[in-house]
């Protein structure tokens, strides 16, 4: 594989992400766009900081400031992969997207987080089922992939409820209170 053909279908791909959320992205009574610096606030970081809700995350190890949230935006930059912003109807930001891309295999490797306060209401579903069944097919993806730890329930629902299919389990991956954990990682082919 030659350095020009890997340059050009990463240039390809960040242009291809551009032109993609060039136009308000609507899902339902969602809109997913950018995660832009101006949306690093207190509410955001009080998701990262909450020891509950992330500690099936290695974000559990971390303490995350506006700094540390900057330095985290600004390694997409340059990059195929994107960093979302999840609004609700109100333009209220209640979640966040990743999407790591491998464009020369065209794999998409997906994160989701929502907003701690809003679990249950639907708005991971929503969200999750637009990544999965809009946004990584437009942008390219021939397989999406996802992981979680062995006893993270909600995720393994949301993965199966979005028809991702078990592919592998990684013995002792992670270190859950004090005891070795599996991870589940799941995946789904795109149809075209």
């Amino acid at each position: 594989m030659s350095r020009v053909g890997k340059s050009y279908r990463l240039l390809n791909q960040i242009k291809n992400n551009k032109l993609y959320f060039a136009k308000n992205q609507y899902f339902g009574e969602l809109r997913i766009d950018f995660f832009h610096e101006m949306d690093i606030d207190e509410s955001y970081l009080s998701w990262l900081n909450n020891s509950e809700h992330m500690k099936y995350s290695d974000q559990q190890f971390e303490h995350h400031t506006r700094e540390s949230s900057r330095n985290y935006l600004s390694s997409f930059e340059g990059t195929p992969n994107l960093f979302l912003k999840v609004l609700n109807n109100s333009q209220i930001m209640i979640g966040t997207l990743t999407i790591y891309i491998d464009v020369n295999h065209n794999v998409h490797n997906c994160g989701i987080l929502i907003d701690p306060n809003l679990g249950g209401m639907g708005y991971g579903k929503s969200a999750w089922t637009a990544l999965i069944n809009e946004i990584c097919p437009s942008l390219g993806a021939r397989k999406i992939v996802a992981g979680t730890l062995e006893n993270n329930s909600a995720m393994i629902k949301l993965f199966q409820y979005s028809n991702m299919n078990f592919e592998a389990r990684l013995r002792s991956e992670k270190v859950f209170l004090g005891r070795s954990i599996d991870v589940l990682i799941y995946s789904r082919f795109v149809s075209r």
